[in-house]
């Protein structure tokens, strides 16, 4: 019997291989541009960010010479420029004395007279258009004397000889003598030519007359004398009687 011959084999289907697409330009994400490798002579700072490149030198057009200014460039600051008050320099006047300026004193005593004080100067200074410190530095001086348009006064308690009044009563003192006046106050010891010193002994006095008027009364001896009455000690006081017109 004759061999059957094999059967064929069935001949492999084709396949296709998938085709990639290449995407198009603008969907494809931008590939990072390469970043030079630094050279490997170069030292960075431990604070240096980034990729910047240090200062290799000097720019191209720079030529390492150096020219010193010279004399002919100098030009000196005019004295104008920057002006320098004497005010400002000069120390703060210091002591009892109001300070004045010294232009204004010489303007003065060349065109004014000396002061002449008329009077007693504690009545001056008990009418004096001042108030608070100003008055009582007034009625606790005492008149030192006059040169020329300087007044000075001498008082015992240090407290009055620098107190912020001073400058208030020199001001009331050129209100009545007219024009520029200086005041000088001095510490010192004072006796009974103060303001307030002719005030306290005209209150004494007062009192001292008012108990002569009450010890010499007819009426007030007769009670004493009959009914033993006796007079308060420290009782009595004098009348205010307002000065005639």
């Amino acid at each position: 019997m004759a061999a059957q011959p094999a059967p064929a084999s069935p001949a492999p289907a084709s396949v296709t291989p998938p085709v990639t697409t290449p995407a198009p330009a603008a969907a494809r994400a931008p590939e990072p541009p390469a970043q030079p490798e630094p050279p490997d002579d170069v030292q960075y700072d431990a604070g240096d960010a980034g990729y910047d490149m240090p200062d290799d030198g000097p720019p191209p057009d720079y030529d390492g010479g150096y020219e010193p200014a010279g004399f002919d460039d100098y030009r000196p600051v005019p004295d104008s420029a920057h002006p320098i008050s004497r005010e400002a320099v000069l120390p703060a006047a210091t002591g009892s004395v109001v300070a004045v300026p010294a232009a204004s004193a010489l303007a003065a005593a060349a065109g004014e007279s000396p002061i002449e004080l008329k009077g007693e100067w504690h009545a001056l200074a008990a009418r004096l258009p001042v108030t608070g410190l100003a008055a009582e530095l007034a009625r606790q001086s005492e008149w030192a004397g006059v040169r020329g348009r300087l007044i000075t006064l001498r008082v015992a308690a240090r407290a009055l000889a620098d107190t912020p009044g001073r400058e208030r009563l020199r001001q009331a003192l050129a209100e009545h003598f007219g024009g520029h006046v200086q005041l000088e106050v001095q510490f010192g010891e004072t006796g009974d030519g103060t303001a307030h010193a002719v005030a306290q002994a005209e209150i004494a006095a007062r009192q001292q007359a008012a108990e002569t008027i009450i010890h010499e009364d007819p009426f007030v001896q007769a009670l004493m004398r009959d009914f033993g009455a006796h007079i308060v000690q420290g009782t009595i006081r004098p009348v205010n009687i307002p000065p005639a017109a």
